[in-house]
């Protein structure tokens, strides 16, 4: 949707800002961005009976109220709410109206579903995260562990739907 936005934009310079070069220095910082946390969670996880935790509790903390309902789902809903906003009133602003009807519809759908998948996809993931890192302490039987990767299993396969509808949307 940022995309989306810099293209619509009457700016000029906005515009200019829309290119591969800028794209790869984002997609370069992005994942600086992501590989730091990950440190952390190399440092202080202790992997017994093939099960990973986190005995650290401000590391804990992070995941749960930072890592996960920040980074994984506020931060990119609002991101995407906020420019798909400013990218549909770039739209509203154009010159030719019989046009614009066509693209502001086909906009205004494609970052309504973006939102909604991605609502989907993260959502129950970091919900479970929660509820894994919330019970990690306790003693849980096979059952129940059984049911917890089950859950994990049906919930990253939910995930994945948001990545294939973007890349169909590629073709529409």
């Amino acid at each position: 949707t940022i995309n989306q936005f810099l293209v619509t934009s009457r700016s000029v310079r906005l515009r200019r800002l829309s290119n591969m070069k800028l794209a790869y220095r984002t997609i370069t910082i992005v994942i600086i961005f992501w590989i730091v946390p990950g440190i952390a969670t190399l440092i202080f996880a202790n992997i017994k009976s093939g099960t990973c935790m986190i005995n650290n509790s401000i590391l804990q903390i992070y995941y749960v109220y930072v890592d996960n309902w920040s980074f994984y789902t506020t931060i990119p809903i609002i991101i995407l709410i906020i420019f798909g906003i400013f990218a549909y009133r770039n739209m509203r602003l154009l010159i030719n109206v019989r046009q614009l009807r066509g693209i502001d519809r086909q906009l205004t759908f494609m970052v309504c579903a973006q939102v909604l998948l991605i609502v989907i996809g993260i959502a129950p993931y970091t919900l479970f995260n929660i509820y894994s890192i919330s019970t990690a302490q306790l003693n849980k039987d096979i059952e129940q562990k059984n049911k917890e990767i089950f859950v994990i299993n049906m919930i990253s396969l939910i995930g994945t739907i948001e990545f294939g509808v973007s890349y169909i949307q590629l073709f529409f």
